[in-house]
């Protein structure tokens, strides 16, 4: 009985510890996010941003991207998010035989650039351009195809962008994550890495993952050096860091 109460007192005692150090974390992110509102305030104003989230982003983190940027002044042009069949191998051949045929509706395309590279110019287009732009237009027409989706227009754009948020759907790590442990399939990486290379090499572009592991899809565009990355998308510094990163673009 005394051993079993001893464990009771140790369970009670740790409950405390860790219900103050909530408490303690929630006071800082507080505060650390009303400094960065301070920060930020007014650092994007009129600024024509535009979101792009990867199938499977956390809503929680394209809300918060939302209410981070529109909070420093942004305003929201338009969101896009990728769909499964993006990225999905079955849809390989597709996306090559579409990527070839988007010549005549997206400027500048990559020289040489792989159908991934395409595609991700053929979006940046999407939501660069203003929505009256027939090539535009027609894109979305193509991407939206209900056969062979690839994006879903969450908002339709109501002015071009000038910048660019791409929202990576990384999971959080507690700790290192493994090559042969990676959450993330190396295609899907390799996808979205070189579509977010030809959208930042069009324009301003960040992106914003809560992963900061080398295999995450953040990783591989932070070690690309295309755009600006912002990590740790889940937390109050994340919050402070995505208008900061967007204005600096």
């Amino acid at each position: 009985t005394g051993q079993v109460d001893s464990l009771r007192e140790s369970r009670d005692k740790m409950r405390v510890e860790l219900d103050q150090r909530g408490a303690q974390l929630d006071a800082a992110s507080t505060a650390l996010l009303g400094a960065g509102e301070q920060l930020n305030a007014g650092t994007l104003t009129n600024r024509r941003v535009a979101i792009v989230a990867a199938a499977g982003a956390d809503g929680a983190i394209v809300e918060k991207t939302r209410q981070s940027l529109t909070a420093a002044g942004a305003r929201i042009t338009g969101e896009i998010t990728l769909a499964p069949a993006f990225t999905d191998t079955e849809y390989a051949t597709y996306r090559s035989t579409l990527s070839g045929n988007l010549g005549s509706y997206v400027k500048d395309l990559p020289a040489g650039g792989s159908a991934d590279a395409i595609l991700g110019a053929a979006v940046d287009t999407v939501v660069r351009s203003a929505p009256e732009d027939a090539g535009a237009t027609t894109l979305i027409t193509l991407l939206t195809s209900p056969e062979n989706k690839l994006i879903d227009v969450a908002v339709a754009p109501s002015e071009a962008a000038e910048v660019v948020v791409f929202i990576t759907a990384d999971p959080a790590e507690t700790a290192p994550v493994p090559a042969d442990k990676a959450t993330t399939s190396p295609h899907i990486t390799d996808t979205y890495q070189a579509a977010f290379a030809a959208i930042a090499g069009r324009g301003p572009a960040v992106a914003v993952g809560a992963g900061t592991d080398g295999n995450s899809v953040l990783g591989a565009v932070r070690s690309a050096k295309n755009g600006s990355t912002v990590d740790s998308a889940q937390t109050a510094l994340g919050d402070v860091n995505i208008p900061m990163a967007a204005a600096a673009e």
